[in-house]
């Protein structure tokens, strides 16, 4: 998410206007995912679900 941020230095006094701004990339407190990083989530979590679905059935067979 970008947000618009003032450049001047030093910064203007509240309520003045700023002469320059820039929209900059806001901080988060997750850092940015590549799409190789969210595949692997994604492989891992339905890796996971189907492990789980796999233990239910046999219980149940087993029963």
């Amino acid at each position: 998410m970008q947000t618009l941020t003032c450049l001047d230095d030093p910064p203007p006094a509240p309520g003045g206007s700023c002469t320059t701004t820039a929209w900059v990339e806001a901080p988060s407190l997750v850092p940015p995912l590549s799409i190789d990083d969210a595949q692997t989530i994604a492989y891992a979590f339905l890796g996971a679900l189907v492990a789980v679905m796999v233990v239910k059935i046999i219980g149940k067979k087993t029963q």
